[in-house]
């Protein structure tokens, strides 16, 4: 078989495979660790992240390594326009990449985001002009990416991205498709965050890197999910769960036995602490006293209550 998708992802290339594969079997440390296998696992991480930072022209500790282009993007859009309080308008391509489109439609449905698209040609090339008209001191972040992924048109970044700075927004760009055709310095000299993704190539599947400016702060993750935790309480006597989310209206979802199990697991995935959000415009989620909430709050008993039923 001759293949020919290698814009949808490349096979490893010798060199890549000669490089991680002391790391995957004997210098296998922990970069943290105090110890020589520790210090072996820091060296090749800073070597590498030095790599990076070279071909793009920036310092060593605005690079950061992700999972890929889809974390390194929605770290990117939702960690930047969280992290940039001047509007609640997100803009991107009408042709972007589901990792921007969906980033930018969980800031919509849940912080109350406007997500606007720019209209693009016949050739995929994104309208400056009509970006123009779109860019106003509501937009938090602007995000297109450098070469569209299907049709391979090459898009105006650094127009794009005056046009955002003059208006005080955030500049993003996909660059997973453009590593190895363009020139990456010049791309990161006007963003303010680029996302890239190894696989496509000749790296390994599972790793990628994302440039974040230090003009610019990016919410971390962990400060996204304290920022759309949901609190919730299931009341005794109705059987229902009851939860409220910023912009959206409250749910009820009957609450059997494993039901309930059901969202205690949930609740550890969006590591719930029994606190309040708040809806653009409406102040703060509607909760119980702390008293009656620690009694009535499935998600904040203990461990060992919630594993027996409790309530």
């Amino acid at each position: 078989m001759i293949y020919m998708d290698a814009a949808s992802t490349a096979p490893p290339r010798q060199e890549v495979l000669d490089l991680v594969t002391p790391p995957l079997t004997s210098n296998f440390g922990n970069p943290a660790s105090l110890h020589e296998l520790g210090h072996q696992a820091k060296r090749a991480n800073d070597w590498a992240r030095a790599q990076v930072a070279g071909q793009l022209g920036v310092g060593e500790g605005e690079i950061y390594f992700t999972s890929g282009g889809t974390e390194g993007d929605n770290t990117a859009v939702i960690g930047g326009a969280l992290a940039n309080p001047r509007g609640k308008v997100v803009l991107s391509g009408a042709i972007e990449h589901p990792a921007v489109m969906e980033a930018c439609a969980y800031l919509a449905a849940i912080h109350g985001f406007t997500h606007k698209l720019i209209p693009v040609d016949e050739y995929g090339m994104v309208d400056v002009r009509a970006a123009k008209d779109l860019i106003d001191d509501q937009v938090a972040l602007v995000s297109v990416m450098s070469v569209n992924n299907e049709v391979g048109t090459i898009q105006p970044i650094r127009e794009l991205a005056q046009l955002a700075h003059d208006a005080g927004a955030l500049m993003h760009t996909d660059a997973v498709q453009a590593a190895g055709w363009l020139d990456l310095a010049e791309l990161a000299s006007h963003v303010d965050v680029l996302s890239l993704s190894g696989h496509k190539i000749g790296a390994l599947k599972g790793g990628g890197a994302l440039y974040i400016s230090h003009r610019c702060e990016v919410l971390p993750a962990a400060a996204r999910r304290r920022a759309a935790r949901r609190p919730a309480f299931w009341h005794r006597k109705s059987g229902r769960v009851r939860w409220h989310c910023p912009g959206a209206p409250a749910l009820r979802r009957t609450a059997p036995a494993r039901g309930r199990r059901q969202l205690w697991e949930l609740s550890d995935r969006q590591d719930h602490q029994g606190t309040g959000g708040g809806s653009p415009g409406t102040g703060p989620a509607h909760r119980p006293p702390r008293a009656t909430h620690r009694r009535h709050c499935f998600l904040c008993l203990p461990a060992h209550r919630r594993g027996n039923g409790a309530h």
